[in-house]
């Protein structure tokens, strides 16, 4: 299904009324995950019946393009990440209008608000887990080397993301990190990045305040909580139990 073929033959009608669900599905939102792009199409009552054919022929036809297809946040599969082309989003105007009489621009990807579209899946995963265990000041940072600001009560917790590090990358972090966050909880993808994470901030608090400091102690040698967990354990914990971090 090329451009010049869209829209104009009766054989393909079924197909195209996919390709416009899943095009505008991801043009209103931003969206590109592949298993919410579905579930927006069911929401709006369409039907979802081949749809992962419907976007394998839009990734031949250049309608949309890959960005990640190895990335996985929940107890489960891999997740695969797409955007529109500049075919994709040219076609998205065409059917905006057609459908809501209005020609639109499509949203930007959700994905590239920073450099990995795989970080920012994990962050939304994990704001909206914490927001279905019972937090309701979760917020996606602007600023600052943290993700997730969570507020409760009084307090303040900044979430670090780590996904991906060098052994480097990470002391960096670390070390300003705690130079500026009271309260830091770092959710790593899986237990060899949340030893990597203990193992440097261990090694910061003995640099900074003597042998005798460790993450399990900080808090009750100083005041300040520093805890490190595995994206699992996170999504393990019951709401009473993960609400005692924050």
């Amino acid at each position: 299904m090329r451009k010049k073929d869209y829209g104009n033959s009766q054989v393909l009608s079924p197909l195209i009324d996919k390709v416009e669900d899943v095009i505008i599905a991801m043009g209103e939102t931003g969206e590109g995950e592949v298993n919410r792009i579905k579930s927006l199409i069911k929401m709006r009552g369409h039907e979802t019946k081949n749809f992962y054919n419907t976007i394998h022929i839009m990734e031949e036809d250049g309608l949309i393009k890959k960005v990640s297809s190895d990335f996985r946040y929940k107890l489960g599969g891999p997740c695969s990440i797409f955007v529109l082309t500049k075919l994709g989003r040219e076609i998205y105007r065409h059917v905006a209008l057609k459908r809501n009489g209005v020609e639109r621009v499509p949203q930007e990807s959700l994905y590239f608000r920073t450099k990995n579209p795989e970080r920012a899946a994990l962050v939304r995963y994990i704001k909206e887990s914490l927001e279905a265990k019972g937090f309701e000041d979760v917020y996606e940072a602007t600023q600052g080397k943290f993700d997730l600001i969570v507020k409760k009560s009084e307090k303040t917790t900044a979430v670090k993301i780590e996904y991906r590090k060098t052994f480097e990358a990470v002391r960096n972090d670390v070390r300003k990190l705690l130079d500026t966050q009271e309260r830091l909880i770092y959710i790593c993808k899986n237990s060899a990045i949340a030893g990597l994470v203990t193992y440097n901030v261990n090694a910061i608090l003995h640099e900074k305040y003597g042998a005798e400091y460790t993450v399990g102690k900080y808090y009750k040698q100083t005041g300040r909580a520093i805890v490190v967990m595995t994206l699992k354990a996170m999504q393990t914990r019951n709401q009473k139990s993960i609400s005692t971090l924050f």
